[in-house]
C-alpha cells in the first residue's frame, strides 16, 4: 500500500529511482578499485603537496596526467586526507551518484525511465567498471550529463555561460571529449549570434578556465597538450593497422558489454527521429568522437571510452523518450534492462568480491591486447579486497593498496639506486618517493614521448614502448647529456631545458618553439 496521501503513481515516482540509486550504490562499492594509471596522477599530486610542483619526477616539469580537472580534485583529496586511495574512491562514488540523479531528473515525469537509466549505469561495464577506478571517468560523466540537461533548456544568456563553463570542464577532464560537445556548443553559439544576441562575451567567460589552464600548461610544461597524449599518439604506425585495432575495440565492447553500444544506438535513434536540433547535433558529436576513437586504434581498457557517449546521449534522450513514449513502452524498457542485468553473466549487477582472483593477471588480457582492466587489478586494489585484508595490511606494514607494484616501489625508495626503468609505473612510482622513475611507455617522460613509436612486431594500444637510446639511462643517472646520437643529444638538451630551466628564460622559450616545430 502506498503511504497515506500519495497515489500509487506518486509513490512509484518516488520509490523507483530511490531503489535504483540504492542498487547503484551497492554496485559502485562492490566494483570500486584503482587502476595503475591513476597513481601516475597521484604521484604528481603528492609531489605538489611536498613542494616539488606538478611534476612526475621531482624537479622535472612534465604533464604526466591527461585530466587537469581530475588532478585538481585528487589534489584536494590528498590535501584533506593525506592519501589518495579511500578519499578518491569516495569522491568518485559521490560524482557517479550525482550523474544518476541528473539522469533521474532528466527523465521526469517518468520515474520508470529514470530508474532504467540508473540501472544501465550500474549494469554496463563502460560505466560501472570505470566510475570508481581512480580515473577521471566519474567527473566526465557528471559534466556530460549536466551539459545535455543545460542544452535542452530555453535559450538565455545564463545558458550560454553554463554551456561554455561545462565545455571548459569537459575539456579540462579529457581534451578529446570536446569532440562530444563541441558541435552542439558551436550550434548554440551560431544560433545566438543569428538571433541578435551577443554570445561571445558569455562564451568567453565560461571558457576562461580552459584557456587559463592552456596558458599555464604552455608556460609551466612548455606544451599545450599532455605528455600522455604525445606518448600515445606520436606513432609511426600505418593508419590501416590503427583502424583494425580500433575495430577490435568496438567489437570487444559489443561482445562483452552489449548493453552499452545498444543503448548508444537506441538513444541516437530517439534523438535523430524525435529530438530537437541540439540533440541531433549531440549525435553528430558522438559520431565524430567514435570515428576519432576508431582512428587512434581504440584503447587497451575494455569499454572505458564508451561510457562518456553513453551518459551524454542517455541524458539527452531521456526527456524526449519520456514525452514521446507511453507508460507500457517505458515499463518494457525497464524490464528489458533488469532482465539483461540479471541474465547477462558480465553484468555488473552481479557484484563479486572475489572478482579476478580465479585467474592469473595475464589472463585478463585478451589476444587482441584489450584487457579486462578491473580483473587485472581488482584482487590487489579493489575496495572490498583491501577492506577484507586491512588487518593483514596493517600488521605486515604493507603499502595501500598492497599491490606488487607498490611493494616494489617502496623497496626501490629505500634502495641505494637513484634511477629505475619500468612500464607499469603508476603504483611503483607513487611509492618510489623522490627517486627518478623512467617510463619506457613514455607517459611520464617528455624526451621518450617525442621519439615516434615504431613497432617491430605486435604491440598493444597504449603500450608504446620506446627503446632507451644509447646513453640515455646514463644521462638521467648522472645529470649530464651522455647521448651518443647528435640529433638526440640536441633534442635532449631542449627537453631538459623546457622541463627544468627557468620558466621565462629566452633560451627555454626558443627550445619550446623548436620542440613544437620538430613534433608537428
Amino acid at each position: 500500500m502506498p503511504p497515506s496521501g500519495l497515489t500509487r503513481t506518486q509513490w512509484l515516482a518516488r520509490a523507483l529511482p530511490v531503489v535504483a540509486l540504492a542498487v547503484l550504490l551497492v554496485v559502485l562499492v562492490g566494483t570500486a578499485w584503482q587502476a595503475d594509471d591513476a597513481f601516475i596522477t597521484f604521484r604528481t599530486v603528492r609531489n605538489a603537496w611536498r613542494g616539488h610542483g606538478l611534476t612526475w619526477n621531482p624537479g622535472e616539469r612534465v604533464q604526466a596526467f591527461t585530466h587537469p580537472a581530475w588532478m585538481v580534485l585528487s589534489l584536494l583529496c590528498y590535501g584533506v586526507a593525506r592519501e589518495c586511495y579511500y578519499s578518491v574512491l569516495v569522491v568518485a562514488i559521490v560524482l557517479t551518484l550525482a550523474t544518476a540523479i541528473i539522469l533521474v531528473r532528466a527523465a521526469r515525469p517518468s520515474a520508470v525511465l529514470g530508474a532504467a537509466a540508473v540501472f544501465v549505469l550500474g549494469t554496463a561495464i563502460a560505466t560501472a567498471d570505470y566510475a570508481v577506478s581512480g580515473l577521471e571517468n566519474p567527473l566526465l560523466f557528471v559534466l556530460l550529463g549536466a551539459f545535455a540537461v543545460a542544452l535542452a533548456r530555453a535559450p538565455d544568456r545564463r545558458r550560454m555561460v553554463r554551456l561554455a563553463l561545462l565545455s571548459a570542464g569537459i575539456g579540462l577532464t579529457r581534451i578529446d571529449a570536446l569532440l562530444l560537445v563541441g558541435p552542439a556548443f558551436l550550434l548554440v553559439l551560431v544560433e545566438a549570434w543569428r538571433g541578435g544576441d551577443r554570445p561571445l562575451a558569455p562564451a568567453a567567460l565560461g571558457l576562461a578556465p580552459f584557456v587559463a589552464w592552456e596558458a599555464f600548461a604552455l608556460v609551466y610544461y612548455g606544451a599545450l597538450v599532455p605528455n600522455t597524449a604525445l606518448a600515445k599518439l606520436n606513432l609511426d604506425v600505418p593508419a590501416t593497422v590503427l583502424l583494425r585495432r580500433g575495430l577490435d575495440y568496438f567489437v570487444d565492447s559489443a561482445v562483452t558489454d552489449p548493453i552499452c553500444l545498444a543503448t548508444i544506438v537506441a538513444a541516437s535513434i530517439v534523438l535523430v527521429a524525435r529530438g530537437q536540433r541540439g540533440g541531433r547535433v549531440l549525435v553528430l558529436g558522438v559520431a565524430l568522437y567514435l570515428l576519432y576513437l576508431l582512428r587512434i586504434g581504440g584503447d587497451f581498457m575494455s569499454g572505458r571510452f564508451f561510457g562518456a557517449p553513453l551518459v551524454l546521449l542517455v541524458a539527452a534522450a531521456l526527456p524526449v523518450a519520456a514525452a514521446r513514449t507511453g507508460p507500457r513502452a517505458q515499463v518494457l524498457v525497464l524490464v528489458a534492462v533488469l532482465a539483461y542485468g540479471a541474465a547477462w553473466p558480465r553484468s555488473r549487477l552481479h557484484v563479486d568480491p572475489g572478482y579476478g582472483e580465479a585467474a592469473a593477471p595475464a589472463d585478463a588480457v585478451r589476444p587482441s591486447g584489450i584487457a579486462d582492466e578491473r580483473a587485472y587489478y581488482y584482487p590487489r586494489t579493489g575496495l572490498l579486497a583491501v577492506l577484507a585484508a586491512r588487518r593483514v595490511i596493517a600488521r605486515a606494514n604493507l603499502p595501500l593498496p598492497p599491490s606488487q607494484g607498490a611493494v616494489l616501489g617502496r623497496a626501490f625508495a629505500i634502495s641505494p639506486w637513484r634511477v629505475s626503468v619500468g612500464k607499469e609505473i603508476g603504483l611503483f612510482g607513487y611509492f618510489a618517493e623522490d627517486k627518478i622513475v623512467i617510463d619506457s611507455w613514455a607517459l611520464g617522460d617528455p624526451f621518450l614521448a617525442r621519439i615516434p613509436f615504431r613497432p617491430t612486431g605486435w604491440f598493444r594500444i597504449g603500450h608504446c614502448e620506446r627503446p632507451l637510446p644509447p646513453g640515455y639511462l646514463e644521462s638521467r643517472a648522472s645529470g649530464r647529456n651522455l647521448l651518443t646520437d647528435p640529433a638526440l643529444r640536441a633534442r635532449y638538451d631542449d627537453v631538459q631545458l623546457v622541463a627544468t630551466g627557468p620558466l621565462f628564460a629566452g633560451a627555454r622559450w626558443r627550445a619550446i618553439w623548436r620542440l613544437h616545430l620538430g613534433l608537428w
